[in-house]
This record gives structure tokens, C-alpha cells and sequence, in this order.
């Protein structure tokens, strides 16, 4: 595992720089659409946050895909299609302490439970409010769905670990959502350079390509 954040501390920065930004566009939209809206606005704004969220995911992980296949080509690294899964796992670690400190905080804290610790009590607010704040961008659905729920801090993980798992092998594979919708990204653009190269490598000496035209 040292050695897999050693090797990817790139990707598992830009994710978390994603989750930071978007942090602070869902805190703030979401908070602005309850006022004008009300439970309408918190699930309009929230849906649109968590599904924008996951589009600036995909991206980073699908490119990180892409670059690795070169890598992968080259036989220097081993294809792996959990890669996005434990990329995406590294990135929530912190999601992840909260939402066990959030359990804990419920399981001994509350008031009309078995325990009533007061210290647990505290430990479930502060780290539910934190947990709040870090994943601005789920706090409109948490709200309206599952509000006061310390599972709902475990469950708003899967999205990100599954979108970034189906990311990382599209990228791996070259699997293209944007050419669809005619958007071309840095990372297509160098797999497509790449795939010029490999052609140009298969040219036989007679000047005409060879049975395998090197597509990837």
C-alpha cells in the first residue's frame, strides 16, 4: 500500500483537490437553493452537485487510465482494473475516519441509547459536522434523505469508488464517453499520439503497413 501511494500521490492529490472544490461549490449551492427552494432546491441542487462531482472524477481517473496504458503497452506496468477502486479508496480515507467517528460518536453518544456518553456525543457532532462540510456536495440528498443517519456517511463513498473503478478501465482501454458529445481531453489527445507512433512503427520497409496496424 506505501509503495501504491508512493506511485500515485499525483492522482490521489487531484481527487482530493476535487472533492476540496466541489466541497465549497455544494456547501454553497446547496445552502442558497434551500433558501429560494426549499426541499426542492436542497434535492435539485443536490443532485446536480454529486452528479458534477462525479463527472470531475471520472475525468481525472479515466486520464490516469489512459497514461497507464502507455505504461501498460510498453510492459512497464501490470494492467489492473481494480486500480480505480483503490485509487478512489486512497482519496476517501478521510471520508471514511469520519464516517467510523460519526458511528461511533451515534452508537455511544446518544441520549436515549444504551450508553449516553457525553464525549461520544461530542466526537458525533463535531465529526458530523465536519463530515458535513468536507462532502459539501452530498449535503443536499443527506438532508432530504437520510438526515441524522450516521450510514448515510458510509453509503455516499460507493458513487465515488464505483465511478472511478469503471473510470480508470475505460481509460485503460481507451473507452471514449466525450468523443460522443465531441469533447477531445489532454489525455485522448496523447493516446491518440501514441497510436500514430505505434502505426508508424508497423510500416514494413515496402511502405505499407503490416497486418497489425498497431490500434490499441
Amino acid at each position: 500500500m506505501k509503495n501504491f501511494f508512493k506511485q500515485n500521490i499525483g492522482v490521489i492529490i487531484k481527487l482530493l483537490i476535487n472533492q476540496i472544490g466541489m466541497m465549497i461549490f455544494g456547501f454553497a449551492v446547496t445552502t442558497a437553493a434551500e433558501v429560494i427552494a426549499g426541499t426542492t432546491g436542497l434535492v435539485v441542487s443536490g443532485i446536480f452537485s454529486v452528479v458534477f462531482y462525479l463527472v470531475l472524477l471520472y475525468n481525472t481517473v479515466w486520464e490516469a487510465g489512459a497514461k497507464d496504458k502507455i505504461r501498460i503497452d510498453g510492459k512497464r506496468e501490470k494492467y489492473s482494473g481494480a486500480k480505480g477502486f483503490w485509487l478512489s479508496f486512497a482519496a476517501n480515507i478521510p471520508n471514511l475516519l469520519l464516517a467510523v467517528l460519526i458511528l461511533i460518536g451515534f452508537i455511544f453518544g446518544r441520549a436515549d441509547g444504551a450508553f449516553g456518553y457525553e464525549w461520544a456525543g461530542s466526537l458525533h457532532f463535531v465529526a458530523g459536522f465536519a463530515a458535513m462540510v468536507l462532502e459539501g456536495m452530498y449535503l443536499g440528498l443527506i438532508l432530504v434523505l437520510m438526515p441524522g443517519n450516521p450510514a448515510v456517511y458510509f453509503i455516499i463513498i460507493i458513487p465515488a469508488l464505483l465511478v472511478c473503478t469503471v473510470a480508470y478501465i475505460f481509460g485503460a482501454k481507451t473507452i471514449r464517453i466525450g468523443k460522443f458529445f465531441g469533447i477531445t481531453s489532454k489525455a485522448e489527445k496523447q493516446i491518440e499520439a501514441h497510436n500514430l507512433s505505434l502505426k508508424k512503427h508497423h510500416v514494413g520497409s515496402d511502405g505499407l503497413e503490416s497486418d497489425d496496424d498497431g490500434s490499441i
